[in-house]
């Protein structure tokens, strides 16, 4: 016999410690797993097992349980597998910690519908939970069964108690299932629904409207196709529909007022696209019913105005440009206004408004008749004035609160005060004592003054005043409407009298 080589002795070494290591991991696996060990002596290889450590699970063997149905992380917490065995199970502690620790606690049930058993053993923190059934599904099979069934039964539920009314029909119309909110509907709304479901060949997502005349209520109906059958959704919508009634004539209205303004209306969306306008847009503008129909752009709004010399003719186009932008921009932000003085001699006044989500509207006035009343107002102020300031007397008009409200231009020069051009009111104690600080105004003015403070009514009293170098001045003090007062001041030769002397009407 030949001897034994060392290459030899090493392969029988490594094969030696090859099998040693097979044993220790085989030993391992199974003191690994106590769960099955330390509370089956009668084990099925259906039986599912978990373990939850402080009522989370941390770890469990089920065979190959099926993906993606969320079974598996409904059973994460204690509360959710307790929630699925209860029904089978009642008497489930709420808390793993209810049970007894270090002993094994069973809950059975038998009956045709499930033969199954639930063995608890708690060890600490830890409990390990064994499933065991009786039938020939497995135990995570009979749980997903419960779970299911569960779920379908909460489903039910949830359809009974819908706000909405449910029906289930079958291929003549009749009515197979219905929820709790179904039996509330009207009888001439069931009846009604069902009919128009049938009869009309309703298809599958119709809305239909159901009205119920005798109570002024409104349904709407949507038909979904489920096999043969259909299923009816009936939803009450008498007050939707109310509002839309609402909002229907409001915008009637709001139509017939746009269309009887005088003012012209055009009101872009926020991609600054003409959304709506008034007919008085067309008599102002002159601008084509087609062109404004076909929802232009507010640039080509503006450009269609310049071409028809609707609005100020500009003297650079770019700034023209850029002068729209900054209107367009001033609108959205606030309040924009400007006067258009037009070639045709028109004058519009434009005025542009920000509305909501960046719509902008644009209202177009024509205040020619307006602009030729101030003008006329304005010339008939600057004649008067004029008229007054050609006159020999002083004259100063004093308003209810007794300040001054004009003067003329001979009372100006007389007095040397410009009432215009001071930021500060003139009261009646201001111009009289203006009136003594000149050459000519010497003489007692108590009386004026007394007279011009005085609420009368009807007041026209003259005085001849006489300074003590001789001068005179004829004063008179007559009472306008509204509580206001005039004087009038006039220079007089020298007299010889100083006294009031009323004036006669």
């Amino acid at each position: 016999m030949d001897a034994i080589t060392p290459i030899q002795i090493l392969i029988l070494m490594g094969a030696a410690i090859t099998s040693a290591l097979l044993v220790l991991w085989l030993a391992g696996v199974v003191i690994s797993r106590p769960a099955r060990s330390a509370t089956q002596d009668s084990t099925h290889e259906g039986d599912a097992f978990f373990l939850y450590r402080n009522d989370q699970l941390v770890d469990l063997d089920v065979g190959s349980p099926p993906t993606g149905d969320g079974t598996l992380d409904r059973l994460s917490r204690w509360d959710g597998l307790r929630t699925r065995l209860q029904a089978v199970f009642p008497a489930l502690p709420e808390t793993l910690s209810d049970l007894r620790n270090g002993s094994e606690t069973r809950f059975s049930v038998q009956n045709e519908a499930h033969g199954m058993h639930l063995i608890c053993h708690r060890d600490g923190a830890d409990s390990r939970l064994r499933l065991q059934t009786a039938q020939r599904l497995t135990a995570w099979d009979s749980l997903v069964n419960i779970t299911e069934g569960q779920a379908q039964t909460e489903q039910v539920e949830a359809l009974r108690d819908a706000p909405c009314a449910i029906c289930m029909t079958d291929t003549e119309g009749r009515n197979t299932w219905h929820n709790t909110a179904w039996t509330a509907l009207p009888e001439s709304v069931a009846q009604q629904a069902l009919t128009e479901a049938t009869d009309n060949e309703a298809t599958d997502g119709q809305v239909t409207r159901i009205k119920d005349p005798d109570a002024g209520r409104c349904f709407e109906m949507l038909t979904a196709r489920q096999g043969a059958g259909s299923a009816l959704y009936v939803t009450e919508v008498t007050g939707l529909v109310r509002a839309e009634n609402a909002q229907r004539k409001f915008v009637q209205t709001l139509t017939k007022t746009f269309a009887n303004l005088t003012t012209g209306l055009a009101v872009f969306d926020r991609n600054k696209e003409l959304a709506l306008f008034n007919p008085a847009l067309l008599d102002l503008t002159a601008l084509p019913a087609a062109f404004l129909t076909a929802r232009p752009h507010v640039m080509s709004f503006f450009d269609g105005l310049r071409d028809r010399q609707v609005m100020p003719e500009p003297r650079s186009y770019p700034k023209w440009r850029k002068h729209i932008l900054d209107m367009i921009e001033s609108a959205s932000d606030g309040l924009y206004q400007e006067n258009w003085a037009l070639p045709s001699g028109l004058t519009y006044r434009i005025t542009g408004r920000p509305h909501p989500d960046g719509a902008v509207a644009f209202l177009i006035e024509d205040i020619t008749d307006e602009i030729s009343i101030k003008r006329r107002f304005r010339a008939q102020l600057d004649l008067r004035q004029l008229v007054m300031d050609e006159l020999d007397e002083a004259i100063t008009v004093f308003d209810s609160r007794n300040l001054l409200m004009f003067c003329n231009q001979r009372c100006a020069d007389f007095l040397g005060i410009d009432p215009d051009s001071s930021f500060a009111d003139f009261s009646v104690a201001d111009i009289i004592k203006a009136y003594k600080d000149t050459p000519l105004g010497d003489a007692d003015w108590t009386a004026v003054e007394e007279k011009l403070i005085t609420e009368q009514s009807a007041l026209n009293e003259k005085w001849t005043l006489q300074g003590r170098a001789g001068h005179c001045l004829e004063c008179r003090v007559q009472s306008l409407s509204g509580g206001s007062k005039m004087l009038l001041v006039k220079r007089l030769a020298a007299s010889s009298k100083s006294q009031p002397t009323p004036a006669h009407a």
